[in-house]
């Protein structure tokens, strides 16, 4: 928000402390606030005229030595944003010094980066440097020992000793000692020394304060105190890092007291904080001042927003431009948005609003001029928008340094501007009377069309009462509408004449907000010549209507007499036989708007044609068919034959007499349609027979053929000529023949009528080479009065179909035999090869234990290398036994509760669960259509592959499933070592071990895999190295047995072939 300098310059001048701007290259003052009175007697002219002596001459000498020699180029290098502080003396105008503290900052600088305008705030610290005057003193006088022993507390002590020895400490606290100072002691941090200006400002009584850190913590505000704590840990760790900052403490009786708190860390020879010193200083004051320039600075805000009035600046030196909330807002540009010249001068609109703000502007730059133009941007959406652009140049040593001024959104003026000129125009071109008159009825502008016909001059007209323009018979009338606004706000319309004669219809509406009248008014003298006319008109053919009603009473026909607008002025009787209205209904109706949109513009320009050259007492008569809605929403087609009735030479009405001809419409239309789909059902069938890789045919019930297509010589190897010699069974294997008479076309039912009876049918047909091919034959019977009059049939050679059934029969009974032998193999081969694994390890523990004197250690290896082996193989076996005893055990299935199998699982592996320190977290669990042995199986190989493969001591696995519409989709997590993604497609091979190190068959998850898509689910891993495992399984939610049969016989068929 950009404010004005009168505004500025009150907050500035009401501001406690001195405020200046001073020039490092002029040494003068640009800016010094009313201030300056109060701090050194002089006014702001006698400090301007001083010019660049002002400090030679007020400053002391030693302080202006030391301002040369240390401040100013400690000011010429500063960084921005950074402070500089200096503590000096001033001459009064009384004849003594005062000390001084200011703090400054850069501001300004030339182009070239070289510091040029400062910006200081002073204050007076003349008091408090004489107090610390007084304490140095006091070191010679021993006054401050004495008033130290009757203190009593060491801290207290110990500052006043160190304040008199180091004349830093001094300086510290006489510069900043406002409110009170406290001294801690860090190596005892539960000692604290606090002066008792800071308990009198925040209400407490100082004896009863303790001195210890406690008695403020409790009293500050929580998250001030901890922004001090942090910044206190950064001070002790880095001198440089300042302990400066502004926290809220709660007075005694409740409310807030803004406090600056700085402090300096006393160090040791060895670096190390010992202790700290600080100053308060009260600035509620001054947060209260923040807060009202605050809200003063929203309200110009709101003002400015309300106004639509913004504010930019252009420095020129760094090239930077700033814009207020509001202009942003005008521009409809983003609250971030950064303008530069370029993009700032963009968003004008091409032409001459581009053109005259780069021109102002260079004028602006170069000579100061300033500009106030009226332009039109296009904002950042893309609207365009009026605005007022005003700029002034600020100039320093004759060279522009700024541009600043205001943006004003002034759309709606200028549309209404544009708005008001379009009135102006309409009301001079306008061809009905319009005049404006004020709350007295008198006439303040009146336009050229109401001038002319009153034949009078404009400026004789202006200034006279509106009624002096009114027949004196008529006054009353316009007296009665002339009413106050508030009387009398709506459009009023009536009847006058004026003093010539002519009849107007008026219209007057009041302006309620400007207390004005407008008076609109239309001759309607013409008009009413006309109608008087037209009702002698309407008189002559109400007689001709009523003979009318006597011939047209009894007729078919739907007979109308209708003015030449189309309004009716007689319809006959028959209307609602024709289209459903009666005369009543009909009656109010245009004749337009019963005809369908299509017909429209053709009845009009039949019924409306120009009258030919004939004599004028004659008729002209035209015929038209169209369409009309009837009252149920139908189109009916209609013929009209319509009479212009004209008198001298004029057409009074028209006659016509009309006919529904939809019927008839109708039946020419089907025969149309029944014409072009015989020509195109004969040209399709042709296509499609001729071209068809089936063969059709179409014989007599008998087997007579009557046609048959091109494709049978393919098919066959005959001709349609040669095929066409012989009966349709003529041709059948003589086994298929009695089937086919049988079977292919059984009785018509007595309630068949016209239509047809499909068959179909497989059959062996006889080459022309003599070898017979598969048929299979689509039969239509084609039906009328309940007989067969013709069969349509269409074949198809499935000859290879058959073979490769055949086929697919063979190799699936040879697949169930193989299955059968390999289930039979593993039993038998799982108990037979048992028995010598047996004998041979028992015989070799045998032969151990007898000889085991005489066997070395070697021998003995190979022993348990031996039985080692066949226990393995006896455990490989078993594996094999169990895993082919799957299926067989899916036969025995029933509803099972996995609630009570996770149960039996946890008995089972009870002593595993205890060595391993597992812990199972399981959901509830549904129940499923299986096997109860096999669900124990499936579930207790999953839990014990997470144990087997767990990471730590102990092992977590969670149990859980969600319903899906047709099946359960189970999970079981663990905390594992997890497994790599290239393994996770082998865990479910039967013998695969990922880990030769870890004990097992590789025959756990095989089995796992087997169990569930027996029970027709998917089973699938998601793991990672060292984040776990999680299997994941479905269950059907409903399936027997006979469902499992039924699918696993459709597997094995698709998969033969068949």
């Amino acid at each position: 928000m950009a404010y004005s300098a009168e505004f500025l310059d009150q907050i500035l001048s009401n501001a406690p402390d001195l405020v200046y701007v001073f020039d490092l290259t002029t040494k003068k003052n640009v800016y010094l606030n009313q201030e300056i009175g109060n701090f050194l007697g002089y006014t702001v002219e006698e400090i301007q005229a001083m010019g660049d002596q002002l400090l030679p001459a007020l400053c002391h000498p030693e302080d202006f030595i030391r301002y040369l020699k240390e401040h100013n180029p400690e000011l010429l290098e500063l960084p921005d944003g950074k402070i500089s502080e200096f503590a000096y003396r001033m001459l009064h105008k009384s004849g003594s010094y005062k000390w001084f503290y200011s703090r400054e900052k850069i501001i300004k600088r030339t182009p070239q980066g070289q510091a040029l305008w400062v910006l200081g705030l002073t204050q007076e610290i003349d008091q408090n440097v004489k107090i610390g005057n007084k304490l140095r003193r006091s070191n010679h006088t021993g006054n401050c020992q004495a008033e130290l022993l009757q203190s009593g507390h060491y801290l207290k002590k110990e500052l006043y000793e160190l304040i008199a020895s180091d004349h830093k400490i001094f300086d510290f606290v006489q510069e900043s000692s406002l409110d009170g100072i406290w001294y801690w002691d860090l190596e005892k941090q539960e000692h604290e020394w606090m002066s008792p200006k800071l308990w009198t400002t925040l209400g407490y009584d100082p004896a009863n304060m303790p001195h210890a850190p406690s008695a403020w913590q409790d009293i500050i505000f929580p998250e001030d105190l901890k922004v001090a704590m942090e910044n206190l840990s950064q001070h002790l760790a880095d001198p440089l890092h300042p302990y400066d900052q502004i926290v809220r403490y709660r007075h005694q009786d409740g409310h807030t007291v803004w406090i600056r708190c700085r402090g300096l860390a006393i160090r040791n020879k060895e670096g190390k904080a010992t202790r700290m010193l600080g100053a308060h200083t009260d600035v509620t004051s001054l947060k209260e001042k923040e807060k009202e320039l605050e809200k003063t600075k929203h309200l110009l805000e709101e003002m400015g927003s309300m106004a639509q009035l913004g504010g930019w600046e252009f420095d020129l030196a760094t090239e930077k431009i700033t814009w207020t909330k509001t202009t942003l807002n005008i521009h409809e540009a983003d609250p971030g948005f950064t303008p530069s010249l370029a993009t700032a001068t963009n968003f004008y609109k091409p032409g001459r609003s581009r053109d005259t703000i780069q021109r102002v502007v260079k004028q602006a730059i170069e000579h100061g001029t300033s500009y106030d133009e009226v332009l039109q941007i296009i904002t950042a959406r893309g609207n365009e928008r009026w605005v007022r652009a005003i700029g002034k140049a600020e100039f320093h040593n004759d060279q522009c340094v700024r541009l600043y001024g205001t943006f004003q959104n002034i759309d709606q003026q200028v549309k209404a501007q544009e708005e008001f000129k379009v009135f102006k125009r309409f009301f001079k071109q306008s061809g009905d009377l319009m005049a404006v008159l004020n709350e007295e009825g008198v006439i303040l502008d009146i336009n050229p069309c109401f001038v002319t016909l009153l034949g009078a001059d404009n400026q004789k007209l202006a200034g006279r009462e509106f009624v002096s323009l009114i027949a004196p018979s008529d006054h009353t009338k316009v007296f009665t509408h002339l009413l106050p606004a508030t009387e009398n706000s709506q459009f009023l319309k009536f009847e006058a004449r004026l003093t010539s004669g002519r009849v107007i219809e008026w219209r007057i509406t009041p302006d309620t907000y400007q207390e004005l009248f407008f008076v609109i008014g239309r001759d309607i003298t013409l008009e009413k010549k006309v109608k008087k006319q037209k009702a002698a008109l309407n008189k002559k053919l109400a007689e001709k209507t009523r003979h009318l009603e006597l011939m047209t009473t009894n007729m078919t026909d739907l007979v109308c007499l209708h003015n030449p607008d189309s309004t009716y002025l007689y319809i006959s009787p028959s209307c609602e036989r024709v289209i459903g209205y009666t005369v009543e209904e009909l009656m109010p109706l245009s004749l337009y708007s019963l005809i369908h949109l299509d017909d429209v513009s053709t009845v009009r320009s039949t019924f409306h044609q120009p009258l030919s050259d004939s004599s004028s007492d004659q008729t002209n008569t035209q015929e038209i068919e169209y369409r009309i809605r009837n009252k149920d929403g139908s189109y009916r087609w209609v013929r009209s034959q319509s009479t212009m009735v004209v008198e001298n030479d004029q057409v009074i009405a028209l006659t016509s007499t009309t006919r529904d001809i939809t019927t008839e419409k109708e039946i020419v239309r089907q025969m149309a349609e029944m014409d072009h789909l015989l020509i195109e059902k004969e040209r399709y069938l042709k296509l499609v027979t001729d071209n068809m890789t089936d063969m059709v045919c179409l014989h007599k019930p008998n087997g007579n053929y009557l046609y048959v297509s091109p494709s049978a010589y393919r098919i066959t190897g005959y001709t349609p000529d040669e095929l066409m010699q012989h009966n349709f069974y003529h041709y059948f294997h003589p086994n298929d023949i009695p089937i086919l008479k049988q079977d292919s076309f059984p009785p018509i039912s007595d309630n068949l009528s016209e239509q047809s009876t499909v068959q179909e049918f497989e059959f062996r047909f006889r080459k022309k080479s003599g070898a017979y091919i598969w048929f299979h034959t689509t039969s239509t019977a084609v039906v009328v009065d309940g007989e067969i009059m013709a069969l349509t049939t269409a074949s198809r050679d499935i000859t290879a179909k058959k073979v490769a059934e055949r086929t697919s029969m063979r190799y699936q009974k040879q697949l169930q035999r193989s299955n059968d032998e390999l289930k039979n193999f593993a039993y038998i081969a799982s108990h037979d090869l048992q028995e010598p694994l047996r004998m041979i390890s028992s015989y070799l523990q045998l032969l151990e234990y007898r000889y085991k004197d005489k066997l070395d250690q070697d021998a003995r290896d190979f022993i348990d290398y031996s039985v080692d082996g066949a226990e393995r193989m006896k455990r490989l076996i078993n594996a094999l036994l169990e895993y082919s005893r799957v299926e067989h055990r899916f036969e025995q299935c029933n509803a099972v509760e996995l609630n009570q199998v996770i149960q039996v699982v946890q008995q089972n592996l009870a002593v595993s669960f205890q060595e391993h320190n597992v812990r199972l977290c399981c959901g509830n669990l549904p129940v499923v259509q299986g096997n109860d042995t096999l669900m124990i199986q499936l579930f207790q190989n999953l839990i014990s592959n997470s144990i087997k493969f767990k990471s730590s001591d102990g092992v977590k696995i969670f149990i859980d499933v969600q319903e899906k519409p047709d099946f359960w989709q189970f999970s079981v997590k663990d905390d594992g070592i997890g497994i790599e993604k290239k393994y996770q497609t082998k865990i479910f091979t039967i013998f695969k071990k990922l880990n030769p190190h870890i004990s097992g068959t590789g025959i756990g998850l095989a089995v796992v895999k087997k169990v569930v898509e027996l029970h027709q689910g998917e089973v699938w891993i998601e793991s990672a190295p060292e984040q776990g495992t999680t299997i994941f399984f479905t269950l059907s939610k409903a399936r027997s047995y006979e469902d499992h049969e039924s699918n696993r016989q459709n597997e094995i068929s698709i998969a033969s072939g068949r």
